[in-house]
């Protein structure tokens, strides 16, 4: 550090391992339209394959899931480039780092100062969406309280623009839930933070992603 980018960017950066044990890659969009790579191994080096081509001017922050890389154009399309191998994402998203379905957001606090507690893996898992893909224009969120909560669910784009609030009041506790969202955006991924609270104040938050296909 510092690199030396090849044009301005507006937005985040990622990172990626693409072999085990190597060095890790930034990966920036610019602002004239393409991604570059660069290798923290060997000083401003890019990474063989880059720049790559979006075709438009890059303000939303790509998107890396499994071996695939997405972005979108100043048309509005959806690129895609598939990795023959990608060892780890260390940073994959706006706001996230992983390729997971889920990640468990940090504490929060509330104007009393309750403290949110903390989750252990069963209960991340028991926080989803089904189906995903969302290919028929409905998908079912569901969680699983501790105790009886109010759930709201707020859902944005990838540029963190809100979407739609769902909201469940006095949610049982113990059992699975569902709330029913009926997506009139286009094809994409979104995300979902499910917050529960309970009747003492204590919160409970998830972030869950989802893709939209038709």
């Amino acid at each position: 550090f510092p690199i030396e980018l090849r044009a301005e960017t507006t937005t985040q950066p990622l990172v990626i391992r693409f072999e085990k044990d190597g060095a890790p890659v930034i990966l920036i969009a610019a602002v004239d339209g393409r991604i570059d790579a660069y290798d923290l191994g060997v000083r401003n080096n890019r990474v063989p394959g880059f720049p790559l081509s979006v075709g438009g001017e890059q303000d939303i922050t790509p998107h890396m899931d499994g071996t695939s890389l997405y972005a979108l154009s100043s048309t509005g399309a959806v690129i895609q480039w598939d990795f023959a191998e990608v060892d780890e994402i260390v940073w994959g998203e706006v706001h996230s780092a992983g390729n997971r379905s889920f990640s468990e957001l940090p504490p929060v606090r509330s104007s009393g100062g309750i403290r949110s507690d903390t989750e252990n893996s069963s209960r991340n898992r028991e926080t989803y969406n089904w189906p995903n893909p969302i290919r028929e224009g409905v998908t079912w969120i569901r969680f699983r309280p501790d105790s009886i909560s109010d759930v709201e669910i707020t859902i944005v784009d990838m540029a963190g623009q809100h979407i739609e609030t769902l909201e469940m009041k006095s949610a049982p506790a113990g059992v699975s839930s569902e709330i029913q969202w009926r997506p009139t955006v286009g094809n994409g991924v979104y995300l979902a933070r499910v917050r529960l609270t309970d009747n003492n104040g204590r919160i409970r938050s998830h972030l869950i992603k989802m893709a939209v296909i038709r």
